[in-house]
This record gives C-alpha cells, sequence and structure tokens, in this order.
C-alpha cells in the first residue's frame, strides 16, 4: 500500500487506542480482569482472512477460503468474537474471580496462539496466511493517508460508543458489579448476564478492529496476537485510569508512539526495541507509584475543582420530630404478617448458628434482634435475604414462599438489606449509588439501551430526578455529585439508606444502622427509621445499643446462642435479670 510512513504508524497507533478502549469497558468499567484482548483481536482477524480468502494468491501466500465480500467477513469476525467473549464469561460471570479469573483469561489466549499456531491448514500456522484488502461495492482504501482517516473516524466513534456506554445505566450496573456485586444482588440486579455482556462486548470491539486492521495489513500472523500485545493493551488501561475512556485513549498514543518516536530520532529498528522496554517499564513503575488509578483517573473533575467539601455529619440528617406512635396502640389484632420465617436453622459444621428460628414481621413495625456477639443476629439475615441458606424452614413474603429463591430475585420481590460496614460503592457518587437501586431502568439492559437509546435516555432523566429526591429526603442532597468515599462515614450512612430506600421495598432489613457514629448523628438515624415505619415499611434491625432499642423497637427478639429466647416489648425483655447478664456478659 502507498502513502506516508507517518500515516502507516499512526493508524497502527489507532488499533491500539480502540482495542484500550475495549479493554476498558470490561477491566475499568465492569472491574473483570481480562489478558485475553489479543486473542480476540486474532479471532477477529484470522475469522475475516479466512471467510473473505478465494483462493487466489494474495501477497506471495494462497489463502484458501469461501470468499465472501468483506462485510461478510467483518460481520462473521464480530460474531464468532462475540460468541468466544460469550464462551470465556460463562465461568468468569459466575463463579471465577481475581487472581484465577486472570488465569481463564491467560489460558484462553495461550489456546488461541497454539491454534492459529497448530491448525496449519486453516491458519497458515507460524508463517501466517495473507487476505484481500478491503473492499465494500466501490470503496477501497488504496493509500495509508486513506486508511489513517478512516481508522480515525472509527477510533473516534469507538471511543464515542464506550463513552456511552461506560456513561449509560449499564454502565453504572457494571461500575456497582466491580465495586461490591454482593450489593448489587441486595439491591435487586442480576450480575451474572451483565458481566457476561461486558466481556462479549468487549470481545466484539477487538474482533471487529481485528478484522479491519487484517484487512488493512492483507497479513495475518500468530506472532501479532500474542500475550505480549495483550500486556501492551491492559497497560495502557492501567496507566490512562481504568474507566476513564480519554484516559486509555490517551495512554495508548503515548505507549504505541514509543517506539516510532525513537526511530525518528535516528535510531534503528533493532536498537529502539530495548529502548522502548525500558520506556514502556519506567511508565508503569512512575503510574504505580505516584498515580495508581490513572494518569486521567475515572473521577477526575476538569471543572469545577474539588468536589464540595462535606457539611459536618450532625447537619446532614433529617431532624427527629419525635418518637412514632407504637404500633400495638394504632394496628389491630387481626393483622397478617408481611414476613413469616419458620424453624430456620442454620449449622456450620459443629456450630449451631441459628437453631428454629422462627418470626413474624408486621406493616409499619419496627422488630428489633438483640441479644450478644455471637448470638446469630446477623446469620438471621443472610438467611432470610439467601446469602446463606437456610438447613431448615420456610420464608415467605406476603403469603408467598421465597426461600431459595436468591438475594437478587427475593429483593426484587419487595425484601432489602442494608449492611452492617455501609458497604455504599465508593468510587462512584451519591446521586450514582441511589440511581443504581431504582427497580425498572430499561437503560440497564444493553440491548434495549443500544436499540432504543432515546427512551433509555428519558426513563434516566427521571431515575436521576427521583434519586436526588430520595438524598434531599436523607438530607444530603447536596452531596449528590461527591464522591461517597471521599465523604465522612455518617454521610456515607445517609448514601446506603436513600439507595435502600429508592429499591422501592416494603420490607427493610438494617444491620446496625447507628454503629459508629456520634450520639447526635445516632438520633437523627433515629428519626429517618421511624419515618420509614411511618410511611409504612415494615423495618427489622438489628441493635446493641439499647438506647436506640428503646426509641425503635414495637418489639424486641432477644437472642441467644442462635435460639429465640424472649419475645416482647423493651421493658419485658430489659426487666428480666437473666438477660440482662446474657446481654452484658455478667
Amino acid at each position: 500500500m502507498t502513502g506516508s510512513y507517518f500515516a502507516d504508524i499512526a493508524t497502527q497507533v489507532l488499533f491500539l487506542v480502540i482495542l484500550a478502549n475495549s479493554l476498558n469497558l470490561l477491566l475499568g468499567v465492569a472491574g473483570q480482569m481480562s489478558m485475553a484482548t489479543a486473542a480476540f483481536y486474532g479471532v477477529g482477524a484470522y475469522t475475516c482472512a479466512i471467510m473473505t480468502a478465494t483462493g487466489i494468491t494474495y501477497g506471495g501466500s494462497e489463502a484458501v477460503g469461501p470468499g465472501w465480500p468483506f462485510w461478510g467477513g467483518f460481520l462473521s469476525a464480530v460474531v464468532v468474537s462475540v460468541f468466544a467473549g460469550f464462551l470465556v464469561a460463562l465461568p468468569a460471570a459466575r463463579r471465577v474471580r481475581g487472581d484465577y479469573l486472570i488465569l481463564l483469561t491467560l489460558a484462553f489466549q495461550f489456546l488461541f496462539s497454539t491454534s492459529a499456531n497448530t491448525f496449519v491448514s486453516l491458519t497458515g500456522g507460524p508463517n501466517g496466511m495473507a487476505m484481500p484488502p478491503m473492499a465494500i461495492g466501490d470503496f477501497s482504501i488504496d493509500t495509508t493517508d486513506q486508511a489513517l482517516v478512516f481508522f480515525a473516524v472509527v477510533a473516534v466513534l469507538s471511543a464515542l460508543f464506550c463513552s456511552f456506554v461506560a456513561r449509560s445505566p449499564f454502565g453504572r450496573l457494571l461500575r456497582g458489579i466491580r465495586e461490591d456485586e454482593g450489593v448489587v444482588r441486595a439491591l435487586g440486579k442480576t450480575t451474572v448476564l451483565p458481566k457476561s455482556l461486558a466481556f462479549a462486548l468487549a470481545a466484539g470491539i477487538a474482533g471487529g478492529i481485528g478484522a479491519l486492521a487484517a484487512s488493512y495489513m492483507q497479513f495475518v500472523a500468530p506472532a501479532t496476537y500474542n500475550l505480549d500485545f495483550a500486556v501492551l493493551v491492559a497497560a495502557c488501561v492501567a496507566l490512562g485510569g481504568p474507566g476513564n475512556i480519554l484516559g486509555s485513549t490517551v495512554a495508548a498514543i503515548v505507549i504505541g508512539s514509543i517506539r516510532p518516536v525513537l526511530q525518528n530520532l535516528g535510531m534503528t529498528s533493532t536498537a529502539a526495541i530495548p529502548w522502548e522496554s525500558v520506556i514502556f517499564g519506567l511508565l508503569l513503575v512512575l503510574g504505580i507509584r505516584f498515580r495508581p488509578k490513572g494518569f486521567l483517573p475515572e473521577n477526575m473533575r476538569w471543572f469545577g475543582g474539588r468536589t464540595p467539601a462535606a457539611a459536618p455529619e450532625s447537619h446532614d440528617m433529617p431532624v427527629s420530630s419525635g418518637k412514632k406512635q407504637k404500633l400495638s396502640k394504632i394496628v389491630p389484632e387481626n393483622r397478617k404478617p408481611v414476613v413469616e420465617a419458620r424453624n430456620l436453622s442454620k449449622r456450620y459444621g459443629g456450630l449451631q448458628a441459628v437453631e428454629d428460628f422462627s418470626i413474624d414481621l408486621y406493616k409499619g413495625e419496627i422488630v428489633a434482634l438483640i441479644g450478644p456477639n455471637g448470638a446469630g443476629k446477623t446469620t438471621i439475615f443472610n438467611l432470610l435475604m439467601d446469602n446463606q441458606r437456610s438447613d431448615t424452614g420456610t420464608i415467605k413474603l406476603n403469603g408467598n414462599s421465597i426461600f431459595g429463591l436468591g438475594t437478587a430475585t427475593i429483593a426484587k420481590t419487595g425484601m432489602v438489606r442494608y449492611f452492617q460496614g455501609v458497604r455504599a460503592f465508593g468510587n462512584m457518587t451519591a446521586l450514582d449509588n441511589v440511581a443504581l437501586a431504582m427497580p425498572h431502568q430499561p437503560g440497564e439492559k444493553l440491548l434495549r439501551l443500544l436499540t432504543n437509546p432515546l427512551a433509555a435516555c428519558a426513563k434516566e432523566k427521571e431515575v436521576r430526578a427521583k434519586a436526588m429526591e430520595l438524598l434531599d429526603f436523607v438530607g444530603i442532597g447536596h452531596l449528590a455529585n461527591s464522591i461517597v468515599q471521599d465523604l465522612p462515614f455518617g454521610q456515607q450512612k445517609l448514601v446506603a439508606f436513600a439507595r435502600l430506600i429508592a429499591t422501592g421495598a416494603e420490607v427493610l432489613l438494617l444491620d446496625e444502622p447507628a454503629s459508629g457514629v456520634d450520639p447526635r448523628a445516632a438520633e437523627q438515624i433515629i428519626a429517618l427509621v421511624q419515618q420509614l415505619a411511618a410511611n409504612g415499611k415494615t423495618i427489622c434491625i438489628v441493635e446493641h445499643s439499647l438506647h436506640i432499642v428503646s426509641e425503635l423497637a414495637d418489639r424486641v427478639v432477644f437472642m441467644n446462642a442462635g435460639k429465640v429466647v424472649a419475645d416482647g416489648s423493651i421493658d419485658d425483655v430489659t426487666s428480666r435479670p437473666d438477660l440482662v447478664d446474657l446481654y452484658f456478659g455478667t
């Protein structure tokens, strides 16, 4: 292909840019590590090369195939790459985490390289195979200058697409999974399919650019798609900023330009290779040491400076307007329970954590589970939400069995949980934390997002407006755009409260909601819980502070060694010396 050397080099740098942005969706946004980007890139290249080969000699080697036109080869490359991404995602999305995910994707990378080298009749083996140049009707690329313009447009479009997905409700869901997958499930969201789609989407983009790059080079060989190249792409994401598409774009341009710049300074290709490795390694070391979140972090603010400073915690929460009337005075005796749990038990080896536990929860009621440490209170919440499966018993919500349905399904049905350690999505804004919890968002479905983006955007405006209302309700609307991990602990708890309310669930399980805050903040959290109960929420709370229990609880269930030993009012429980001795360990 004729044209300038600069255009050829710039075009190949653009390939790296597109690959880095595709991986950023998977690694930076979804938090799923992959060392198989080069393999997906190669799957697309080889698929297009094989499907467009005609038996005519191209570039000195014979390529035998069905002879499809380029657009057919390109589409087949994308489809096969997406399918390959799904294959890798099947174990990755369900069970494989962390280091094991790296090993899984490495295995796929090695499988691809071995296959490309072994099946000589199909791939040309180590020597590779030629393929025809891109041609769609009268359109063709005949010079490197034309190629540069074409691939610059492709790179811009792919970057805009990746940014759109990353900032969409689907991208927000992926970021939530990255931050804390267990909490996302507890909010009623499935996580396996979104993670699988993230793998497939990244693989499809990589395969598509692989097909385009192969048609530009008119040659494919296994050495082009090796592990070294996969590491290079991952480094672009890590250095640029995981979750920031602009960051991976800039990093890919810088890293991809190292060798050409050295050669332009007078080095030979052979001499430039080791110096490229030295500079690349130095950038990695400096980046990890001084910019661990990347040179352009995900939450970098270009305008407006720093996040507005948080107001003192004691002024952020709603002020108590008085204790709500006890339920026994306002609800008739023949009411039906919202939650019915019967004969729940859980054994861990030789330890009986819960034994024959039963409880009824009623609309508008606040029930407190109290007892000494190790009594099994948090385990009860785990069993009710199916975080852990009860060995025996039944659980019903509004008369329907929810036993064994899974955490996400139970949350969708109407029972959600506030975690003891807050577990807010720390690297997301308060507004995004709350918006993520909203049910029925079409933009969280990738297919609907891509096929009907206008409807998804319209719904997103409603979701964000509702999330803002909830932040105002808990008293921190002015912190909507603050990164949650930068907020004081008490305000993080309020974000988690707003997130819980956003689910619209009828039953709220609160695990020590006022732990770790000052007394005034605790009183304000009490007011918030009372307001939720007054609004008709059914609440079960685990709490160690008897003051908070006395302020909140309509009924108290005292547990010890996994068993219920008392059920009544706070006065009934605290008037028994044996229970007081158990509680305080005397």
